[in-house]
């Protein structure tokens, strides 16, 4: 919030400034007898336009009944609301201000402001508010000692705040394409959230399931500082980033672990949040874009460090593009890109008891995954004829590991992309996109990375008539993999992913000043894998083709009503169905309680808005939104973590422009 009242702050000092220099500007101009030759800005005089300023205020009412689900990214508190926008443009001066403050965790600020072209400065500063579940942890089985539940955060409720703030200052050579540059960005996380772990670590004793409160302090920092300018028939930009992030709240835990072969007893941490910082210096080069042929080369090297552990990750980036404009119907590319990843950490970690430091336990650390990768990929693009362009591309990609074995990975993995599309005018008013693209892999390291895919999409926009506007958009994708991999096991696994999806649209005209748009969309993604489970003496499971399935439909309708020129009234009413499930078989996983159980859901939204504003003479204006948002869990299943939820939101405003 004192970010944002910093932005207006600002942004009135340079309104004030900007305003003295352009008189003092207009006063030295009035003599005109010098003989020398007029520059640019004294035979060309620049419109003065005045400032076009508007303020708006108001106040938000919540009401909120149930699960913060509702409205999962609303700060739910009633609140004083603020707005307003200005404009001005009084040469050498720009500047533009646009600020809207919801609550005091919900707001937005935009700032620019330039100094004829020598100048320029940008300032963003946005928050968002999160309201975040407490998953309630049940005991399933509770005359057994394990497993176990431990639930320190009954009724808790949590939320995050993101506010996130980038600024972009520029200065310009007079009369030279020599520019330095400096960006600067802030993200900030506070706020709650809940916290669970396994204490006793599996191995040692009975596991406990724990839940509980967890402070969150976060902050990324980094700062880029560069120049650029034309050096012959190439252009060059090399810049040097910095960047950092801390956690000031509850970085690590502490619980209690009984006595194990390894070490005493005592409490010792877990759930550390490291300190992170970085460095990254870039070179870029690009020859000039006005010809046919055009290349650019990108070179970057990273550093990254874990201050806590000591682990550290260096890269090398370089990538190269050649473009080739033959003819207008006929252009070629060309990229290629090379990435080296060394990551480098301990062999052993020591950890301490926190009531007894020479009670400590040094575990060692398996080595991390460095690899070197390579992609080169071209692109044909060629326009048959008027309203049909074909666009054929191919990529291959090659990436090689160390101490894959280790971690029972492949050593290499080969990728190959192969796609066409086309852009048809079909006739007047009918716009067709269609896209195929075919991916074929070789030993894919994640089991969720594909042996082959193949993907469709189509998308239809239609204008038959003035009033009339539609949008299709269709998505089909199936992928296969023949053998996942599975720690202690060598057999051979399958997994199948079919994913469809529909999107449409159409808006009417149905009078001069009103509008109704109706819109319909459906996903639905379905795996069918098998899962390797160990039984309660730790021998390998099988359960085949278990399928896990997501099935979404939403509806919606809006309406934009002008019935005079200074009323405005909207309407809108969407309604989601959800579901999901998970389906296991194995004997292991039925007993006490199925885990489908915990996975199956089904869940209803509806979301009403309507808002209207009328405008009275002198630029005065008043305006309300109303938002309804219900939730509901339409199992009522126990073993989830839904709850049905309903919010009401109200915010009435009164604006003035000038």
């Amino acid at each position: 919030m004192r970010k944002l009242l910093y932005t207006i702050l600002c942004a009135a000092i340079m309104l004030s400034g900007g305003r003295a220099f352009a008189e003092e500007a207009a006063a030295g101009s009035g003599d005109t007898s010098s003989s020398e030759t007029p520059s640019l800005e004294e035979t060309y005089a620049f419109p003065v336009i005045g400032p076009d300023i508007s303020l708006s205020g108001g106040y938000r009412f919540v009401n909120v009944d149930g699960s913060d689900r509702a409205e999962e990214y609303e700060y739910l508190h009633n609140s004083l609301t603020l707005g307003g926008q200005l404009q001005m443009f009084s040469f050498p001066h720009r500047i533009h201000l646009d600020v809207n403050m919801k609550n005091e965790k919900d707001y937005f600020g935009d700032l620019t402001y330039m100094y004829k072209d020598t100048v320029r400065l940008r300032a963003i500063e946005t928050s968002l508010y999160h309201n975040l579940e407490n998953v309630p942890l049940i005991d399933l089985d509770p005359l057994t000692p394990s497993p176990g539940v431990d639930v320190r955060d009954a009724g808790v409720k949590y939320g995050t705040q993101t506010s996130m703030s980038n600024v972009f200052l520029r200065f310009k050579a007079p009369n030279y394409p020599f520019h330095v540059y400096l960006e600067g960005s802030l993200v900030e996380r506070s706020g709650s959230r809940q916290q669970r772990s396994l204490l006793g670590s599996g191995s040692v004793g009975n596991p406990v399931r724990a839940s509980e409160y967890r402070g969150v302090d976060q902050d990324t920092k980094s700062l880029v500082i560069g120049a650029n300018s034309h050096l012959g028939p190439v252009e060059v930009d090399f810049s040097h980033g910095e960047k950092r992030f801390k956690e000031e709240s509850d970085k690590v835990l502490y619980d209690y672990y009984a006595a194990s072969p390894d070490r005493a007893a005592g409490e010792y941490p877990h759930n550390l949040v490291p300190d992170l910082r970085g460095s990254s210096n870039t070179l870029k080069i690009h020859t000039s874009y006005t010809g046919s042929l055009v290349a650019s080369a990108t070179f970057s090297k990273i550093d990254r460090e874990n201050s806590d552990s000591g682990a550290t990750a260096d890269y090398f980036i370089g990538a190269g593009e050649i473009s080739w404009i033959e003819s207008p119907s006929l252009a070629f590319f060309l990229k290629y890109r090379h990435k080296e990843s060394d990551i480098d950490n301990p062999a052993t970690v020591t950890i301490s008891d926190l009531t007894n430091p020479l009670n400590s336990y040094i575990y060692a650390v398996e080595p991390s995954i460095s690899s070197v990768t390579d992609r080169v990929s071209a692109v044909v693009r060629y326009r048959l004829t008027t309203g049909v362009t074909v666009k054929g591309e191919y990529s291959y990609e090659d990436i090689r590991r160390s101490v894959s074995a280790e971690w029972a990975l492949p050593d290499r993995t080969e990728k190959n992309t192969a796609s066409l599309s086309a852009d048809l005018r079909v006739v007047r008013g009918v716009y067709v996109r269609a896209s195929y693209t075919h991916k074929f892999n070789y030993d894919p390291v994640y089991n969720t990375d594909p042996d082959r895919s193949d993907e469709g999409k189509l998308s239809v926009s239609l204008t038959p008539h003035p009033r009339l506007t539609a949008l299709v958009s269709i998505t089909a994708a199936n992928e296969r993999r023949d053998d996942l991999l599975f720690i202690d096991t060598g057999q051979a696994r399958n997994r199948e992913v079919h994913r469809d999806g529909l999107l449409g649209s159409v808006t009417y005209l149905l009078l001069q000043d009103l509008s109704v748009t109706a819109s319909y969309a459906y996903m639905h993604n379905k795996i069918l894998q098998d899962i390797v489970y160990d039984n309660a003496i730790g021998v390998p499971q099988t359960d085949p083709l278990v399928p896990n399935s997501q099935l979404m439909h939403f509806y919606g309708l809006d309406f934009s009503y002008l019935p005079q020129n200074n009323i405005t009234l909207g309407a809108g009413v969407g309604y989601t169905i959800s579901s999901g499930a998970f389906y296991p078989s194995d004997a292991n996983l039925l007993e006490p309680v199925s885990v489908a159980s915990f996975s199956e859901l089904k869940t209803r939204e509806l979301l009403c808005t309507f808002s209207g504003e009328y405008r009275f003479k002198g630029g005065l204006g008043l305006g309300v939104q109303y938002r309804y948002s219900k939730f509901d869990d339409a199992l009522d299943n126990p073993y989830d973590d839904v709850e049905d939820g309903r919010a009401h939101i109200v915010m009435l405003t009164l604006s003035k422009r000038w």
